[in-house]
């Protein structure tokens, strides 16, 4: 080896494959710091359009169709058919956020897969949502354009605050040892202070 290589670990069992993981470059473990820095947040630290500053940069083929990128439409790609709901993250289009309506998410579109579907026609199969598809450009969604920060009495915050988890760090996560997130310790300071009101 020259001078600058690189030597590969070697592991417990002597393999230079099997490595310890660590909560730096393993994903399922960086879940917590991750979680952690989102509780940690304070308001005007969150960026809502975080491709603004991008989409300038990017190739021609990228920002093609760009009127339909808030159209509530299916997305169809063989089996799988998911619902686009721009209406539900309008500030991330730099739009008036506005209480989402209830949406059905068909939860049988998420259990029909190939198996024991050999040479099922998909197009036909899906022909409800293609034309939903096909029709995208009589579905889009309309909403004022604004990049003020939403005040707290806003119809939207007051739903908002109703219907999610201030904190998204899981209570049950504390640990002994490793990194300790303040989620769980503000989610317990928040619940006992809501009891006490």
């Amino acid at each position: 080896m020259g001078e600058g290589d690189m030597q590969l670990p070697i592991g417990p069992r002597g393999s230079r494959w099997r490595v310890d993981m660590g909560h730096k470059v393993v994903s399922t473990h960086v879940v917590v710091v991750y979680r952690d820095q989102l509780d940690r947040m304070i308001e005007g630290e969150f960026i809502w359009q975080p491709y603004a500053g991008v989409l300038g940069t990017l190739p021609d083929y990228c920002r093609l169709g760009q009127e339909i990128w808030m159209a509530r439409v299916p997305l169809i790609c063989f089996d799988v058919v998911e619902w686009h709901l721009p209406h539900r993250v309008l500030r991330q289009f730099g739009r008036v956020q506005s209480v989402p309506d209830r949406f059905d998410t068909e939860w049988q579109l998420h259990v029909t897969d190939r198996r024991g579907r050999v040479g099922t026609d998909w197009h036909l199969f899906y022909i409800p949502y293609i034309q939903l598809w096909d029709a995208r450009r009589d579905s889009i969604v309309q909403a004022d354009y604004s990049d003020e920060v939403i005040p707290s009495s806003d119809p939207y915050m007051l739903w908002y605050r109703r219907h999610t988890h201030l904190l998204v760090g899981n209570p049950s996560h504390v640990s002994e040892s490793g990194y300790q997130g303040v989620g769980p310790y503000l989610e317990a300071l928040v619940s006992i202070i809501l009891r006490v009101r």
